[in-house]
């Protein structure tokens, strides 16, 4: 029973998810309507565990393109199998939402939906996206906040732990 750790991962998880919610890139709301958090208690260990929509980690770290890391050289993430279809349903849908029926190229002919669909994804896959670290910014600086009270607050429910086990055990400690 890790009563005072559960309080202060809890205010860490609100405070994380707050901050990446407001942080995280809008089109539809779907990405920051999905981030939450979970406290994982056994009786024996404690954590803190993250939730999102399957795309949040790749916004978050961004992906390096197959042909180009330039966008997120430090991202775990790279686009190398296969050509990049698997996004084109999503890219269709963001097209349909921006209301770009189509568009007219440098030579001015006209270029439809499909077609521009197949280049943006096709971009996208060579080159990759950037990271937004919509949630590793507020993770990495409320953690850095967070340790100190996680450490005193782990010592006091150690403390108290001890206390209720010797007071089970019928002992009496001076």
């Amino acid at each position: 029973m890790l009563k005072e750790t559960k309080a202060v991962l809890n205010a860490f998880g609100m405070s994380v998810i707050s901050k990446a919610k407001s942080l995280a890139p809008r089109d539809t709301g779907a990405l920051a309507d999905s981030l939450s958090y979970e406290i994982l208690d056994d009786g024996e260990s404690i954590g803190i565990k993250f939730n999102g929509i399957d795309y949040a980690q790749f916004q978050d770290l961004g992906v390096q393109g197959a042909k180009s890391s330039a966008k997120a050289p430090n991202s775990p993430f790279k686009f190398g199998s296969g050509s990049g279809g698997g996004m084109r349903g999503a890219i269709d849908k963001w097209v349909v939402r921006k209301g770009l029926d189509g568009v007219r190229d440098a030579q001015g002919r006209f270029i439809g939906r499909k077609g521009m669909v197949y280049v943006i994804s096709r971009s996208i896959y060579n080159t990759g996206l950037r990271p937004t670290l919509f949630f590793t910014r507020p993770f990495e600086k409320e953690r850095r906040a967070m340790l100190g009270k996680l450490n005193k607050a782990l010592n006091n429910d150690y403390e108290n732990k001890i206390k209720v086990e010797i007071k089970g055990d019928n002992l009496i400690v001076k």
